[in-house]
């Protein structure tokens, strides 16, 4: 990190605690730190900071998803050295740590290459606040129900039907329906509902957009078109998964995405029951009690703040 400009944090949000313990040291005045996808890893590192100790006048921002759809190929259950893109986004949502830095911290990603196939089409897209871009983050929502609900699919996939290739699966190609849909959507308005009560945006999907064998990944990625029936296959999803119950669809979004949001129903009085029924079922098909351990609103470093306060962090950076 010495002497960077820009610095990329793309690992998973399990493991931003280890990544940010080694990194706040490091910090130097006049950097701009990316998380991508942000999943409220923002609020971590700025709170590792004040643990440390650490005073550096840096920016520190987040986006809501990676700018591009990529699977790391595997032999025999093993990684290989090779992955290969799905996709890559025309359009993304982005804010910083505080919300006075965002105008920096978006124009910087303009020097990102990995942004190309973004700043080249329809661009950035600037979140209200980091916890925006937390709500914004679609992977709980698609992943959770389409996995949970879609288990029979997957589990028996390359078994009993779908060929002999486990690894052909795709819960967007073979377990989304109308059904799973609906749970999408109603668990979608449980974060609309908590991103009002709390005074901060979210990004905005209409239902049709739920009711698409590509669900919100397409809207999110390529704009409102995107759209496909799910009367109709979607090639591109082939071989994305999950192949299996432990898989970061549920072992990362459910105790970090999904318990945030119980835990934020909690605070602001929002009822969560669709949300909350992903971390119940999700627990006892994995064997893990992610009300136990999952994030908390103390390991973002909010836990104590009240409704204006955590606003005033958000926007201004004044910590109570």
């Amino acid at each position: 990190m010495k002497g960077c400009k820009l610095v990329i944090v793309a690992v998973p949000s399990v493991a931003h605690e280890a990544f940010f313990e080694k990194m706040v040291p490091l910090l130097e005045d006049g950097m701009i730190i990316h998380i991508i996808p942000d999943n409220f890893g923002s609020l971590k590192l700025r709170r590792k900071m004040r643990e440390l100790g650490v005073e550096r006048k840096i920016i520190v921002g987040g986006w809501s998803s990676a700018p591009y759809g990529t699977r790391v190929e595997t032999e025999g259950g093993v990684m290989t050295s090779e992955c290969w893109l799905v996709y890559r986004a025309i359009t993304l949502r982005g804010a910083a740590l505080p919300t006075t830095d965002q105008e920096i911290f978006l124009e910087s990603s303009k020097a990102l290459g990995c942004f190309d196939s973004i700043t080249q089409e329809d661009g950035y897209t600037s979140g209200d606040t980091v916890m925006d871009i937390g709500f914004s983050n679609v992977n709980p929502v698609l992943h959770c129900p389409g996995t949970l609900l879609g288990v029979g699919v997957m589990e028996n996939w390359g078994r009993i039907f779908g060929g002999n290739d486990k690894h052909s699966y795709s819960i967007y190609s073979h377990a989304y329906c109308e059904s799973i849909a609906e749970v999408q959507y109603a668990f979608y308005q449980e974060e609309v509902a908590l991103a009002e009560k709390m005074g901060v945006g979210i990004q905005k999907f209409s239902k049709k957009n739920f009711l698409s064998r590509t669900s919100i990944l397409g809207p999110e990625y390529m704009g409102d078109d995107c759209i496909v029936p799910f009367d109709e296959q979607w090639p591109t999803g082939f071989g994305t998964g999950p192949f299996s119950i432990q898989n970061r669809y549920i072992t990362e979004d459910i105790p970090v995405g999904c318990h945030i949001y119980h835990e934020l129903g909690k605070k602001y009085d929002v009822p969560t029951p669709v949300i909350d029924s992903m971390i119940t079922l999700g627990a006892v098909m994995t064997g893990q009690d992610f009300y136990a351990s999952g994030l908390t609103l103390d390991d973002l470093g909010i836990g104590h703040l009240n409704k204006d306060e955590l606003l005033a962090y958000l926007n201004e950076g004044v910590y109570a």
